[in-house]
């Protein structure tokens, strides 16, 4: 890609801000009434609404995963669509692993990056629905109480 649009290097940037925990830069590029969906809708996973909300997720997020391996996304391919502000991205994720070392992030994606005046706001996840399921069971394990004698 030798030379990409403005959305394009806007939207790689979130994602770039977003594996990097940099705030400043996500404050930057989400409008302050930046949307999150994360879809299919039977994940029944409610939208974050707001850039503050969205903070409060990537936090508790970073908190279960190691420590430099944080939403590492590969971008597969790369769909510039500037008549409807939108930038959307097949990506897959590399080199993220679980606090416990025992689930490694193999997550595909579609994500949908909407633009307007030069800002983020709202961005469509579309997540690879048994990934997402198998995740949830490995969460449950991580965060339940241990047995007692």
């Amino acid at each position: 890609m030798s030379s990409q649009s403005s959305n394009v290097q806007l939207a790689l940037s979130m994602f770039s801000a977003v594996r990097a925990k940099d705030i400043a830069t996500l404050e930057q590029v989400w409008a302050p009434n930046f949307e999150w969906h994360v879809l299919p809708a039977s994940l029944n996973r409610p939208a974050m609404v707001g850039r503050e909300t969205a903070f409060g997720n990537m936090k508790r997020l970073a908190s279960i995963l190691r420590e430099g391996a944080f939403l590492q996304i590969e971008p597969i391919e790369i769909i510039d669509a500037p008549a409807s502000g939108a930038v959307i991205i097949h990506a897959k994720a590399v080199d993220t692993v679980a606090m416990d070392g025992k689930f490694n992030f193999t997550n595909e994606y579609i994500f949908t990056v909407y633009i307007a005046e030069g800002k983020i706001v709202k961005l469509r996840e579309f997540t690879d629905s048994a990934f997402m399921q198998s995740w949830g069971a490995h969460l449950a394990k991580m965060t339940s109480a241990p047995a007692s004698a």
